[in-house]
């Protein structure tokens, strides 16, 4: 092997001892919990079709890609820390280093997905039904995946082995000023546009539940108890479109489709949520790998 080759030296930093087993251990819990919670959430997926529902469908993207990282990229990291040096060859590295960024992406552009979706639900139920068509839905499952290929395959040739960090990577000083400017737009404004979007829904369900509530009292003043009918007249055409008692926080009207999850019906949620929130340990890890 050249000696002046970027996989010259395969042998984890010397710095890497202090927490060599604490990262292997970590690694296998990681790998036991999410391979489980995500292996769970698509079978809950593939067979209750009352939860397959257009928003639902985005929650996949993202429970496929922190199920490629728990089940196939963290037991690798594992192998790293327990060996104390990388066994893959050069090739590997490369796809690791690649899979692991494109991982990465997935899951930012997934949550961006949702967010704004929900954003739209909540905003014009009429435009959601438009923009998330079933047409349009397996063009907004390939996005994330097509953006990530397009943003990190460029940078095939400077994957390789960090030392410091025991795990394979972009070249630091090679890779730049693409790589500084590529990681500020994943996580810098990427996740400020997750954040905007939710706080936009919170304005946009504070401002309805106020005005309902001043509804009520209007309707109390008459001697008349008020419906609600006529504050969201807005109709998604699907049954996880919010409704006036739900943004209201009274019980929600019973749906016409079984598939209502969302605000009208959230207990239809809680089994894909688990794949967005509850492998939130997968991100933390993936993203100390990065």
């Amino acid at each position: 092997m050249d000696p002046n080759s970027s996989f010259s030296n395969l042998t984890c930093h010397p710095a890497v001892v202090k927490y060599r087993y604490f990262g292997a251990l970590l690694g296998i819990l990681v790998t036991t919990v999410g391979t489980v919670g995500n292996v769970m959430t698509l079978l809950a997926f593939a067979t209750d079709k009352s939860i397959r529902t257009r928003l639902n469908v985005l929650i996949l993207n993202l429970t496929v890609a922190d199920l490629i990282y728990c089940a196939f990229l963290q037991p690798v990291t594992t192998d790293t820390f327990i060996h104390f040096a990388w066994r893959q060859g050069e090739g590997m590295c490369r796809v690791f280093g690649l899979i692991l960024f494109v991982a990465n992406a997935v899951s930012i552009f997934s949550l961006i997905l949702i967010a704004m979706s929900r954003f739209v639900l909540i905003s014009d139920a009429r435009w959601f039904d438009r923009v998330y068509s079933r047409r349009t839905m397996p063009f907004f499952l390939a996005l994330p995946w097509l953006l990530g290929l397009t943003l990190f395959g460029p940078l095939w040739n400077i994957y390789v082995f960090l030392p410091p960090v025991c795990t394979c990577s972009f070249h630091r000083e090679r890779g730049r000023p693409y790589t500084t400017i590529l990681m500020f737009f994943m996580f810098g404004l990427g996740l400020s546009c997750i954040g905007i979007f939710y706080f936009l829904i919170h304005r946009k369900v504070k401002a309805a539940s106020q005005a309902l509530e001043g509804y009520r009292l209007e309707g109390d003043g008459r001697g008349r108890k008020p419906t609600g009918a006529g504050v969201y007249a807005a109709d998604s055409g699907i049954a996880d479109g919010p409704s006036a008692n739900s943004l209201s926080g009274e019980a929600p009207t019973r749906s016409t489709d079984a598939t209502s999850v969302e605000i009208a019906a959230p207990g239809r949620e809680i089994a894909l949520q688990a794949g967005e929130s509850g492998t939130s340990s997968c991100q933390a890890k993936r993203s100390s790998s990065g």
